[in-house]
């Protein structure tokens, strides 16, 4: 992919990436000192949530090793 496809590719879908060098603009006082137009969030790439592992799952794998642990020692 050549610089230009690059570029026009991050302005289209006004991605944030270390080659297009794009600036945050977080309001809309920025956008209108900026001369620019938010996009619709719909036309934007949308990154799954993907969850974070929850503190039981953490607790009960923790728990586990522990008892795993237990059973080997001799005693």
């Amino acid at each position: 992919m050549t610089d230009g496809a690059r570029s026009e590719l991050a302005a289209r879908y006004q991605l944030v990436t270390p080659f297009s060098g794009a600036v945050v603009l977080e309001t809309q006082a920025q956008y209108d000192q900026y001369g620019l137009t938010p996009v619709d969030g719909d036309a934007t790439p949308h990154i799954p949530n993907v969850p974070e592992p929850s503190v039981s799952l953490l607790v009960m794998l923790a728990g586990a090793a522990a008892v795993l642990r237990r059973k080997r020692l001799p005693g």
